[in-house]
C-alpha cells in the first residue's frame, strides 16, 4: 500500500487537521464494522497498524492491517487467546481477559483518535504494571486540555470509545 502509517502523525509538530482525524476515525469504524460483521475481532489497532494513503499531506483513504493477532468467532482452528495486543492500545477487557467483543476494538479506535488529535497516548508510563494500572483504573484527560481549539464534542466521542466499561461505549460502530 503506498504511504505511511498513521504513527507519522501522531507526534504533536505533525498532528492532522481535525476533519482529517475525523474521516480517520470515520473509516476506521466502517472498516471495523465489516471485520465485525464477518466475525472478526481486530485486537491490535493501534497508529502502526492503520495504513495512510496519502495525497500530498491529505489522507485519503486508510488500510487496516496486522490481523495476525484477529480473533475469529467462527474458526474451526485453535486460536491462541490470552494477552494479545500492544498493551498501550489495550482495551481494559483485553487486559483482564474478559469477554471481547466490537466494543474492544472500539476502545482501541479510541486510544487512536486520542492520540491523533494530541501526539500523545491517553496513558503512558516508563512501567508496564503502571500503564495497565492506568489502563484499568484512571480517567484520561479530556483530548480539549491537551490540544487547544478542540470542541467539546470532541472530548464526549473520543472518552465515550475510551470508557473502561464495555457497557458504557457506543452500542454499534454506527
Amino acid at each position: 500500500v503506498p504511504g505511511v502509517t498513521l504513527r507519522r502523525f501522531c507526534r504533536a509538530d505533525s498532528l492532522l487537521p481535525l476533519a482529517q482525524v475525523i474521516e480517520v476515525g470515520f473509516k476506521c469504524a466502517m472498516a471495523l464494522a465489516y471485520c465485525w460483521r464477518q466475525g472478526l475481532i481486530h485486537r491490535d489497532v493501534k497508529p502502526a497498524n492503520i495504513l495512510a494513503v496519502l495525497d500530498g499531506d491529505q489522507v485519503t483513504d486508510l488500510k487496516i492491517s496486522d490481523f495476525g493477532t484477529a480473533k475469529i468467532s467462527h474458526a474451526t482452528h485453535t486460536q491462541i487467546e490470552g494477552f494479545l495486543g500492544s498493551p498501550a492500545y489495550m482495551s481494559p477487557e483485553q487486559i483482564n481477559g474478559d469477554t471481547l467483543t466490537h466494543k474492544t476494538d472500539m476502545y482501541c479506535v479510541g486510544v487512536v483518535l486520542y492520540e491523533l488529535l494530541t501526539g500523545v497516548r491517553p496513558f503512558v508510563s516508563d512501567s508496564m504494571p503502571d500503564l495497565i494500572r492506568k489502563v484499568l483504573n484512571e480517567a484520561p484527560v479530556p483530548p480539549s486540555k491537551l490540544r487547544a481549539g478542540l470542541p467539546a464534542g470532541i472530548d464526549g466521542l473520543v472518552l465515550k470509545a475510551l470508557e473502561k466499561n464495555p457497557d458504557n461505549r457506543y452500542p454499534s460502530w454506527a
